[in-house]
């Protein structure tokens, strides 16, 4: 799940955390766009840091039109104290 660490969310990282925990979710694993959030203090259940590792490519093969190419990847499970991904081409 994104937080509004992740740029394109508003909602906190705790406030998302216990909205899966009260639908019935036993874990989640926060993926914010190219950022390590840390897991919440004294979350209602189980939570991993994750990122989703966001590239934008001037170019895509095959081609998509004029549009840039985005590529985003999901590592999960990730090392909590690296805090940030910096893509590169």
């Amino acid at each position: 799940m994104h937080t509004d660490a992740s740029g394109d969310r508003h909602t906190p990282a705790e406030s998302a955390v216990t909205w899966y925990a009260r639908h019935g979710f036993d874990l989640v694993v926060i993926t914010d766009h190219n950022v390590i959030a840390p897991p919440p203090a004294n979350p209602a259940n189980l939570v991993f840091p994750g990122v989703e590792v966001t590239q934008d490519y001037s170019t895509c093969v095959p081609p998509e039109g004029d549009t840039p190419c985005r590529i985003h990847v999901n590592a999960l499970f990730v090392d909590a104290d690296a805090r940030s991904i910096t893509p590169s081409c």
